[in-house]
């Protein structure tokens, strides 16, 4: 899985957010690295001399809805964060068979709770 692809995806969900710790989760975006896991739940590690957010542990608080090709809904991502830092990218799918590959910026819809 390219690791630009995933750095897009969580830098442009995060740019869309606006939650206290959310600028500290955008900066680290840029250091994501993938380091285990399928594509329903990867693995992320961060540079971690970079500052920590303020987010709880768990999903950031944002609902993310992935889109096919055609705009029809097939999922959900959480982006979900462990002591301030961002630690895992969750891909839950609605079909009978797992995704294989991660939506792209354009097919994901960010709504705020």
């Amino acid at each position: 899985m390219p690791i630009q692809r995933v750095r897009d995806l969580i830098e442009s969900v995060l740019r869309q957010g606006d939650f206290p710790g959310c600028d500290e989760l955008v900066r680290q975006a840029s250091s994501v690295e993938v380091v285990g896991g399928p594509i329903t739940m990867i693995d992320l590690r961060v540079d971690h001399a970079l500052a920590p957010s303020v987010v709880a542990d768990g999903p950031i608080p944002l609902d993310l809805i992935a889109s096919d090709a055609a705009g029809d809904p097939i999922g959900v991502l959480l982006i979900w964060v462990e002591r301030g830092y961002l630690s895992c990218l969750e891909f839950g799918w609605w079909s009978d068979d797992p995704p294989v590959q991660l939506p792209s910026v354009g097919q994901v819809r960010v709504i705020r709770k």
